[in-house]
């Protein structure tokens, strides 16, 4: 995607040349930005994701952003200050920058992130995120590739694609990838791209291996995670909303190698 000239004239205007590639320069500046919209769109995820991965376990205490803590990163000029949003119960680990990181990451890494999809409604604000998923559902749920790449192309000629111009690049970049995906019916990619009940249990895994810090042994770290799997099975009251009709395809696509029954 072409950055346009009037873009870069705006952020030019009035500074230094000499200083746009200094500490606390234009560059740092942007790295800053680009950085905490990256970090507060994986806080969303990950609350999307334990809200949707909750709706077959016991109802507990909903999580919420609980504002932001200033971490200091370094950068290859020198020192950035970047401001981390928070959850109310700690389970919020970011990828981008880990909790214990002191160095922000090379730019590869940023846009590696961005380009595997952060994953879509990252390019896009808060307020219009819903109008934006409702934009892209005929994407995703698109009978076939053919027909899925053509709804990209609406999406990309359309109000949002116009408004947000780095989500159909984002698309087109992996769009390799995502052509497997069509080859099943619309009840198992639902359930290949609905994975909030894994992530959900990841985050219990990860939580509890923060909580003890180091273990002295293999058999004490696959202890520690036994126990932990042991707890949060026992909050798994119902299988995901989409299993039952996830089950009947796979019955049907994989024959005597399926086990539903």
């Amino acid at each position: 995607m072409a950055i346009r000239n009037e873009l870069v004239e705006e952020l030019l205007a009035g500074r230094d040349p000499s200083e746009v590639f200094t500490s606390d320069g234009l560059l740092d500046e942007l790295k800053k930005a680009l950085a905490e919209r990256m970090l507060n769109a994986e806080l969303d995820q990950h609350l999307a994701s334990e809200r949707a991965g909750a709706s077959g376990e016991a109802e507990g205490p909903r999580n919420y952003r609980n504002g932001s803590s200033r971490k200091t990163v370094l950068t290859g000029t020198g020192k950035l200050e970047l401001q981390v949003p928070r959850d109310r119960q700690a389970s919020f680990e970011p990828q981008l920058i880990a909790k214990y990181r002191r160095r922000f990451p090379d730019f590869d890494k940023v846009v590696s992130l961005y380009a595997r999809g952060m994953h879509s409604l990252a390019f896009a604000s808060w307020k219009e995120r819903r109008e934006v998923a409702a934009a892209l559902k005929p994407v995703y749920r698109a009978p076939n590739a053919e027909l899925a790449l053509k709804a990209l192309e609406d999406f990309a000629a359309g109000l949002w694609g116009a408004r947000y111009p780095a989500i159909a690049p984002a698309w087109r970049l992996q769009w390799e990838q995502v052509i497997p995906f069509y080859a099943y019916p619309l009840e198992v990619r639902r359930m290949i791209y609905t994975t909030n009940a894994v992530e959900s249990l990841n985050s219990c895994l990860r939580k509890a291996v923060r909580l003890r810090g180091h273990s002295p042994t293999d058999e004490a770290a696959a202890k520690l995670l036994f126990l932990a799997l042991r707890e949060v099975s026992r909050n798994w009251k119902m299988p995901a909303r989409e299993w039952s009709m996830a089950r009947t395809q796979f019955a049907v696509i994989f024959g005597d190698r399926s086990t539903a029954g």
